[in-house]
């Protein structure tokens, strides 16, 4: 009963009020990124899409809770029924953050075998491997610059209203 008032839990991911077409565009954007290659790949990105669609309904119904005003008459009453549901929704929240970033991890793990299998067959063959033709966008060098630390060469800048005015501002360092 529970799967079918917010679907958290339940087979089915696309709640009868959401849009179909939006989901299969989500789902489209896990595939262009990951380049998923055989079933148990294909599995783990649709696995990461539907977890991630029901993350996305998780902040949508905590900011719904969060908009509901109360007349000073149901104000205890509703407070307290809203502090059970942010409850909850934050424990599906945990439950399914945890899941995709073990699902994450999972896809990452398999793909790297693939890729030292794919560059293993290539190198034993004397053959180039070009990582793109199987699925991996970026070289093994690109991934090693993009994961290196950055220096930051400035401090950040916050700026603070001093006044009314929203024309006075000074800049904190």
């Amino acid at each position: 009963m529970n799967a079918m008032k917010h679907g958290f839990t339940g087979q089915l991911v696309v709640m009868p009020d959401e849009d179909l077409e939006l989901y299969q565009h989500h789902l489209k954007s896990f595939e262009d990124e990951y380049h998923p290659q055989g079933a148990t790949e294909e599995n783990l990105v649709q696995a990461l899409a539907d977890v991630s669609w029901r993350l996305n309904r998780v902040a949508a119904l905590e900011s719904n809770l969060l908009s509901i005003s109360y007349t000073p008459r149901d104000l205890v009453d509703g407070l307290f029924d809203q502090a059970k549901a942010l409850a909850n929704l934050s424990m599906h929240s945990q439950r399914l953050s945890r899941q995709f970033e073990r699902t994450v991890a999972m896809l990452r793990d398999l793909q790297k075998t693939r890729r030292a299998h794919l560059t293993e067959t290539h190198t034993s063959k004397g053959e180039t491997h070009h990582p793109s033709e199987d699925g991996f966008v970026f070289s093994p060098q690109e991934i090693a610059t993009a994961q290196r630390p950055r220096r930051v060469t400035e401090p950040p800048c916050v700026s603070m209203r001093t006044d009314g005015n929203e024309a006075g501002y000074r800049k904190l360092q």
